[in-house]
């Protein structure tokens, strides 16, 4: 007889695909096929294996718990009172939140990886003030398009009149007397907008922000120029959730020259790096259930042991360079696509 456990009772299913996430999740793997020069099927056939120029940096966060216990469960035999034989589970301690990136290619610089941990106020004042820094440089280089979009032949002119061009071209197949759907051609101020960034709460957050800074400028974009660098004739694109943090980020930095391409909602099994970070907490197991203290220099030593596996344990560096393969993420893409299931199990 067992007595049931967290582990033990039905995992909910998630919710149902409609229509447009299946389309996306369609696009996605379109879009994957077309950046590795090879089909779903194809990819198939040679077991994953495949010859090709791509390289995918894939990035994604996830949470650790410490402390706690694995235990969800007890056995017992029949008749027996298992209320005598039931044992206090002890209490999650702390969950740091790990964002990082990994790809089957080795670089000089290490792999990317950083915790995030809720900000003081001291620590929120220096994101603030790049922040305010970052929102002058912007409205300055709005200012500067709109000044180059008045003067003939300039890249922001000829933009300028291709996009009013269309225009045009449009509101001449309406009527002339019709005056809905006709669109008003664009002036530079209209076509060159300034977009203020105003942080989401007072305390700052694993929000787009942090990942601007402290996420992007430090290490993702380092780490990809680092790869265009050392692998001449690889294309080198990055994969990411498109959440609105993400998104915003981009929008902060203007990351020109980095090509990025967001997997689509609710599909984690359409990304390899979830397997990468199963492992990585596997690794970690022995060290999470026996914390039995959240003090400063408990916490410090797990976060060294989180970035210790993820970038320099030679062990998880080859799990790393198999699964985050090219060809992991054409094989469940095909067999995920062809039923538009995504009930992924952690």
């Amino acid at each position: 007889m067992k007595i049931q456990g967290a582990s033990d009772l039905p995992r909910p299913r998630k919710t149902h695909l409609d229509e447009t996430d299946k389309t996306r999740r369609i696009e996605y793997t379109k879009t994957l096929e077309q950046l590795a020069g090879i089909s779903i099927k194809d990819a198939e056939a040679q077991g994953g294996v495949v010859a090709t120029d791509l390289i995918i940096i894939g990035v994604d966060e996830y949470s650790v718990p410490f402390g706690g216990s694995a235990n969800e469960y007890i056995s017992a035999m029949a008749g027996e009172d298992t209320y005598e034989m039931a044992q206090e589970i002890p209490a999650i301690r702390f969950k740091p939140m790990q964002w990082a990136a990994a790809c089957p290619k080795r670089s000089r610089l290490k792999r990317p990886q950083v915790v995030w941990e809720k900000e003081s106020d001291s620590q929120n004042f220096e994101p603030a003030k790049r922040l305010k820094a970052q929102n002058q440089r912007l409205h300055e280089a709005v200012n500067r398009q709109r000044q180059e979009a008045r003067k003939i032949g300039t890249i922001e002119y000829q933009h300028l009149q291709r996009v009013n061009y269309g225009i045009a071209r449009q509101n001449a197949r309406l009527p002339p007397s019709q005056r809905r759907g006709k669109k008003r051609l664009y002036t530079p101020e209209r076509l060159y907008k300034h977009e203020q960034f105003e942080r989401d709460h007072d305390k700052g957050g694993l929000d787009f922000v942090w990942y601007a800074f402290e996420v992007y400028e430090k290490l993702l974009i380092l780490y990809y120029k680092a790869l265009k660098h050392e692998l001449p004739g690889k294309r080198v694109v990055i994969t990411e959730d498109s959440a609105p943090s993400h998104i915003k980020a981009r929008r902060l930095l203007k990351a020109e020259g980095v090509e990025f391409v967001d997997w689509p909602p609710s599909s984690p099994d359409l990304h390899p790096i979830e397997d990468l970070q199963k492992h990585h907490k596997a690794l970690l197991e022995g060290l999470r259930f026996d914390v039995n203290s959240a003090s400063k220099s408990v916490r410090e030593a797990c976060k060294e042991e989180m970035r210790r596996l993820w970038q320099d344990d030679a062990g998880f560096d080859e799990i790393a360079v198999e699964t985050m393969a090219v060809g992991n993420y054409l094989r469940p893409a095909g067999l995920r696509r062809a039923h538009d299931g995504n009930n992924y199990k952690a």
